[in-house]
């Protein structure tokens, strides 16, 4: 039941209690004064004030405790860098396997003869999993790494060859 339907005046309740209380602090100042500094005591200014420094301090620990450094290529020594881009080299068929069935699942290609597929179909099957494979992990950098020696290899090889940067049909045919 709601107070307005009895015929109540909320307004009037509370201004009674108002009344009681101002009566009582007339009757004596003193008691009144007293009850005003015993207040606070009782009730306190910030109920959480003792917690604070619990709360606080057990958030500083919760970081430090959480907090993951990030670390990067360069933090790891040398000698492990290229026995995981070794490693990377030795299982990176199996995983770009894995990740080109991936691919043709997300593609909804499954079970499809290859023959049956259009060039764009199977250029978009094979790119999917070369980017599925790079997001995996950290064969993207090893992959980098990878090309970098290839590079260079390649770049090497071209110094070296006996045509001087010369077109091997000209030297096919120069007596």
């Amino acid at each position: 039941m709601d107070v307005a339907h009895l015929g109540y005046n909320a307004d009037h309740i509370l201004d009674e209690n108002e009344d009681s209380d101002y009566k009582q602090s007339i009757s004596s100042p003193a008691q009144a004064q007293s009850k005003a500094d015993k207040e606070p005591e009782l009730i306190g200014s910030d109920p959480y004030e003792k917690y604070k420094d619990n709360i606080i301090t057990s958030k500083e620990e919760i970081k430090q405790t959480f907090k993951q450094e990030q670390k990067t290529i360069l933090d790891e020594p040398l000698g492990s860098v290229m026995n995981n881009t070794l490693s990377f080299m030795t299982y990176s068929g199996d995983t770009y396997l894995k990740k080109l069935y991936e691919a043709e699942t997300i593609m909804d290609l499954e079970g499809k003869d290859a023959s049956d597929l259009t060039w764009m179909q199977t250029a978009s099957k094979y790119s999917l999993a070369l980017a599925l494979f790079c997001r995996d992990s950290d064969n993207a950098i090893y992959l980098g790494i990878l090309l970098i020696f290839v590079s260079l290899i390649i770049y090497f090889l071209s110094i070296v060859s006996p045509t001087n940067g010369l077109n091997i049909a000209n030297i096919a045919n120069s007596p």
